[in-house]
């Protein structure tokens, strides 16, 4: 069975797909800090969860440890979050994240993204939007 890493999973988007991986992959649960509702006994079996800050390298290289493929959720998702706040979780981080794949040879990594990516914020928006949109990043974020 593949073993799949999930980092941001206690965030919305982490939660909503913890249920339905957990029956395809083996499932390894990353977080900066732990959900009271996350301890190991209320997670899909066989799933494993650790704190892992995506800012330190080598912490997330040893959570790489045979993995075969991340989900990257983690990040700072304010967008009224200023430079200092970003930089950390989106820009190290990521970088971060594909140096510790890389380091462990990881497969896939499937990066999301943000709709503050195309304008977020446009209340003129047809949604859903459809993946051609141009970039149109309404903050830092």
């Amino acid at each position: 069975m593949n073993s799949v890493l999930v980092t941001g999973a206690n965030g919305d988007v982490g939660r909503a797909l913890i249920g339905s991986l957990a029956s395809r992959y083996e499932l390894h649960l990353a977080t900066w800090r732990l959900a009271r509702d996350m301890t190991p006994a209320a997670l899909p079996p066989g799933s494993s969860i650790t704190c892992v800050d995506i800012q330190d390298l080598d912490a997330l290289t040893a959570a790489m440890k045979g993995i075969t493929a991340v989900v990257h959720l983690a990040g700072q998702r304010e967008f009224s979050a200023d430079w200092a706040q970003l930089r950390g979780p989106n820009i190290d981080g990521v970088h971060n994240l594909f140096e510790a794949a890389r380091r462990n040879n990881v497969a896939k990594v499937v990066f999301a993204s943000s709709n503050h990516a195309t304008g977020y914020l446009d209340e003129h928006r047809v949604w859903p939007i459809s993946g051609t949109e141009p970039p149109r990043p309404d903050s830092l974020y």
